[in-house]
């Protein structure tokens, strides 16, 4: 669940090591933040992924940014 989130959010236009990383600080955060029995994995890992790269975020899923042809 933690990847299809932030391949919904991360912008299309991210080069792959970006969202490597975003999402191995995601997964490795899984065990060590928790509120009550909700996991905030996939948010810690695109606050980080803001802080290291600088990363644009499409709370969208990424679609509008893609071409056309591609959305169908």
């Amino acid at each position: 669940m933690t990847v299809l989130v932030i391949s919904m959010v991360l912008s299309t236009s991210a080069p792959w090591y970006q969202a490597a990383v975003t999402t191995l600080v995601a997964s490795v955060q899984n065990i060590y933040l928790r509120h009550g029995s909700r996991s905030l994995t996939a948010a810690f890992g695109l606050f980080v992924s803001i802080l290291l790269f600088h990363s644009s975020q499409s709370w969208r899923g990424g679609l509008p940014l893609l071409p056309s042809s591609m959305v169908l």
